[in-house]
């Protein structure tokens, strides 16, 4: 049997066209179609999920503003200050548990409490409280959200946790205090070692407030016009005044000539400015390098933090926490923890300072006594920064967030308690549970690169069906994502042939058409027993491809006469249809009817019609041979009818 494609005139055929496979990519499933028995492996892309919009860096634990407007924690949890409801560590991302009706808008760790700020402009803490941190009158642990209540009931717009105390300030620019005030880190210029409730920070006359910062001893603060100012312990010049004595009071930082501050930031005993050229200063303790100066030795006074030449920074992050005095499970890494990040306008990020645990992002554990470049993922930029205790953290330009260094309580969100020299991102992938196909889900589901998953199809009818994916994230079932009409089940469809009557010694031709996606191919077929036993079509027939037709061709000889003929449909996944069977009658070349055996030789007397006195039709020639005739003529005659009754019954049928 010849084979050809191309195109070829015969009856009109309808073509159709299922979509192909080269689209299916395009789409949340590829491929987006396939056999109806299922058992095909498809890639489906996986639901975004919530991202995070800012990170804010506790002693032990983090916390995330996600896209949702929901907050999240993870790491320690010993008092509940995660927000969970629960004592309980994470080691990923859990989502906190606002009050009813109140959305978060700021959130910021302390030591071992959170403070968060409600969009009805009140603020909330929870977790440890044993030294009035949570400013709720007294001095126990509060596991869930808690509101602050601060006299007069200003609006406030900005908070800050230090290790044992916190800050709050309002929108008229006063700031409030309260908490541990052992060194007067509240500023309120009360002498009690601890402060149960909020009261007002005793900033000079006339003096606004337009930032915040507290940590473990004392606080920072930055007004309008770029001063700065300082109030708690001042052992090693932590407040920049230019001497080591302790105030109860805010009193000015002595800026560089020529200098204001746009950015301040409180450390565990060191303290940074950004300023308004560009370059960082810092004061106090220097005794890890955190000051960034190429030295161990204190300041008393803001100086510059050595930075490569050309280097401009946007923001600053110092370590706000130290460890002493502490229980020792609190105790497990080395003291110290003091540590410094930057961000450069460049899109550099730099470290230095501690680096015990790897803080630094670095790849390293030494000490850097000046700043040094922080390991950024290829091709990430860092967008924020924040500082733990023995941890970093960082939001990316790619919408991810990261974190190095220590991580015994999970803090650093990475899904284990294993530290991090250099950035680890933070487990934040949602998890798809499962994909269904019209509501039947399939099987064998995997996490495939970038996001997709795979999934083995079930069984189903054809058609398009819709692919419903079922997720969770952070342990919580999200809302199932639905890809209308997402994969459609085929099967190979086969029409014609149709009988076809030809004069003898012309030519024959049948048509099937296919429809599937991917096309199917054609296979014919012939009977020569009236469907008894099929045989491929031999050499006798040809066949010829255009589209999605096949066409078998053949010159009509007497032989072929009552031949029936069939087409079958294989697609690639290895799906089959039959055709109907279709019947050929060859005619004689007159037109007088199928082609029969040769004509008697016309020198033969032709039988007489008149009945003998015996009544038997007479004999021509041999009588033998009259009889030979008969019977040939007879067996023709019976094959005629059968084959006209078949027909028949095939056009009632």
């Amino acid at each position: 049997m010849a084979v050809r494609t191309g195109f070829v005139a015969v009856a009109a055929a309808t073509l159709l066209t299922l979509p192909s496979l080269a689209h299916a990519a395009e789409g949340p499933v590829s491929p987006d179609t396939g056999p109806v028995r299922g058992g095909e492996t498809v890639t489906v892309t996986g639901p975004q999920g919530v991202t995070f919009e800012t990170l804010h860096t506790g002693g032990f634990h983090t916390m995330a503003t996600g896209s949702d407007g929901n907050m999240y924690a993870w790491g320690f949890n010993s008092a509940g200050q995660l927000g969970t409801g629960d004592t309980v560590n994470r080691l990923s991302p859990a989502p906190v548990i606002a009050p009813e009706g109140v959305t978060f808008t700021d959130l910021e760790p302390g030591g071992f409490h959170t403070l968060a700020l409600g969009d009805d402009g009140n603020v909330y803490a929870w977790g440890e409280n044993d030294r009035g941190q949570l400013g709720t009158g007294d001095l126990a642990n509060v596991p869930m959200p808690q509101q602050v209540r601060i006299p007069g009931d200003p609006r406030i717009v900005q908070i800050s946790g230090g290790e044992y105390d916190s800050l709050a300030l309002a929108d008229d620019g006063t700031a409030y205090g309260w908490g541990y005030n052992r060194s007067g880190q509240t500023g309120t210029g009360a002498a009690e070692t601890v402060v149960l409730s909020p009261q007002p920070v005793l900033a000079p006359d006339s003096v606004k407030f337009t930032s915040i910062s507290a940590a473990t001893h004392h606080s920072l603060a930055l007004t309008a016009d770029g001063a700065a100012y300082a109030w708690g312990s001042n052992g090693q010049g932590t407040l920049g005044d230019g001497t080591t004595t302790n105030s109860r009071v805010p009193v000015a930082v002595i800026l560089p000539g020529g200098v204001t501050f746009t950015e301040v930031d409180a450390g565990g005993h060191h303290s940074l400015g950004l300023g308004n050229n560009g370059q960082a200063y810092a004061w106090g303790s220097s005794g890890y390098g955190q000051l960034g100066t190429g030295s161990t030795d204190p300041s008393l006074v803001p100086i510059p933090v050595s930075l490569p030449a050309g280097v401009r920074l946007t923001d600053i992050e110092a370590n706000s926490f130290v460890d002493e005095t502490e229980p020792a499970e609190r105790e497990s890494a080395s003291a110290g923890g003091y540590h410094s990040l930057a961000l450069g306008e460049d899109g550099t990020t730099w470290a230095w300072g501690g680096n015990q645990n790897g803080q630094i992002g670095n790849g390293t554990v030494e000490n850097a006594l000046t700043p040094v470049r922080v390991h950024a993922p290829d091709g990430v930029t860092f967008t924020s920064l924040g500082t733990g205790l023995f941890h970093s953290t960082a939001l990316g330009d790619d919408g991810k967030a990261y974190a190095w260094g220590y991580n015994v309580f999970g803090q650093l969100g990475t899904g284990d308690d294993v530290d991090a020299h250099e950035p680890t991102e933070v487990l934040t992938a949602p998890t798809v549970t499962e994909i269904a196909f019209d509501g039947t889900a399939g099987s064998d589901l995997l996490a495939a690169a970038s996001s997709t998953w795979t999934v083995v199809t079930p069984e189903h009818a054809a058609g398009p069906v819709d692919v419903t994916v079922s997720w969770s994230q952070f342990g919580v079932e999200q809302q199932a994502v639905v890809h209308a009409g997402g994969y459609t089940y085929v099967e190979p469809t086969i029409t014609g042939p149709a009988d076809t009557t030809a004069e003898e010694g012309s030519e024959v031709s049948f048509v099937a058409t296919t429809a599937g996606s991917p096309a199917p191919a054609v296979t014919w077929e012939v009977s020569h027993d009236g469907g008894t036993t099929w045989v491929p079509a031999g050499e006798a027939w040809e066949v010829t491809v255009a589209g999605n037709s096949s066409t078998l061709t053949a010159t009509a000889t007497k032989d072929l006469d009552g031949v029936l003929v069939r087409a079958t449909a294989t697609d690639t996944f290895g799906q089959t249809a039959v055709s109907d069977e279709a019947v050929l009658t060859v005619t004689a070349k007159d037109g007088g009817g199928p082609a029969g055996p040769n004509p008697p030789d016309p020198g033969t007397k032709p039988p007489t019609t008149t009945p003998g006195p015996s009544g038997k039709l007479p004999t021509t020639g041999d009588g033998s041979a009259a009889i030979a005739a008969a019977v040939a003529a007879g067996s023709i005659a019976l094959g005629a009818g059968a084959l006209w009754l078949r027909r028949l019954a095939k056009r009632r049928a």
